[in-house]
């Protein structure tokens, strides 16, 4: 009997019938809530003085930008948590459509606080002027700002950052 040249996937398609063999997750919520418990002990690592930037310049993906704003604070708190009692050095260069988060940070009350929390923990906000002339952007619209938080071009600060030796994260 010869090779055929549809291979055992074409079988496969014959004999299921053309059905899905794709995996099954449906048990996967189960396992992902379970209680962490269940995991060994662990020593946290000594992190050591960290410097990044992170780069906050789009929304087009997003499915759900307020879910996305509560997501960057989360991720900035841990980050923070992970490397007590080191401060890290923590700059979030916002640019493009990432001023729309910041404008949702600013018309939630939890997620304001949340917010100022951080900066008065030493989280730097940059803000890239381009972006704000661009959208349209007032004061009015976004968590309070100074001078200091306001950049002419926000990928320009990006580059420079890096180029002072700060690790680059893009959220």
């Amino acid at each position: 009997m010869g090779k055929s040249r549809y291979g055992i996937g074409f079988a496969l398609l014959i004999v299921t019938g053309g059905l899905s063999l794709a995996p099954d997750y449906s048990g996967l919520a189960a396992k992902s809530s379970q209680s962490t418990e269940s995991f060994p002990a662990y020593t946290m690592p000594d992190y050591g003085v960290q410097k990044v930037v992170y780069h906050v310049s789009n929304t087009g993906h997003w499915y759900n930008r307020s879910s996305e704003a509560r997501r960057l604070i989360g991720v900035l708190s841990n980050h923070v948590k992970a490397v007590a009692p080191d401060t890290p050095e923590l700059k979030v260069v916002f640019n493009s459509e990432g001023i729309d988060l910041l404008r949702r940070i600013k018309a939630d009350p939890e997620l304001s606080i949340r917010f100022e929390a951080l900066r008065r923990n030493g989280v730097h906000i940059l803000i890239c002027m381009n972006s704000i002339n661009s959208v349209g952007a007032t004061p009015d619209m976004l968590p309070p700002v100074t001078s200091v938080n306001l950049v002419e071009a926000g990928v320009a600060e990006v580059a420079a950052l890096q180029r002072q030796g700060y690790s680059y994260i893009r959220f």
